[in-house]
């Protein structure tokens, strides 16, 4: 059982998660990914967090941000577009 603080909200197919998500897998770090169902959820999730934009990535339960953030979190360079 995989019981990590650690996760990536995000919407199906999203560029930025799977950068996201590849940076998590390159510094070994376990994670849960709750994709959203609908545009709805997405919305709600944003107001909650305050935030306007998805990925959002957590670790220990602590909110990092989006791709960005993360690659800032681990002092590397973003991946060229």
């Amino acid at each position: 059982m995989n019981d990590t603080q650690n996760y990536t909200y995000q919407k199906e197919g999203c560029p930025f998660a799977a950068k996201a998500t590849a940076l998590l897998d390159k510094h070994r770090i376990p994670y849960r990914v709750h994709v959203f169902a609908d545009a709805t959820e997405e919305q709600l999730f944003k107001e909650e967090q305050g935030v306007d934009t998805t990925p959002q990535i957590f670790l220990d339960s602590q909110r990092i941000g989006g791709y960005d953030e993360l690659v800032a979190h681990f002092g590397e360079q973003p991946e060229a577009e």
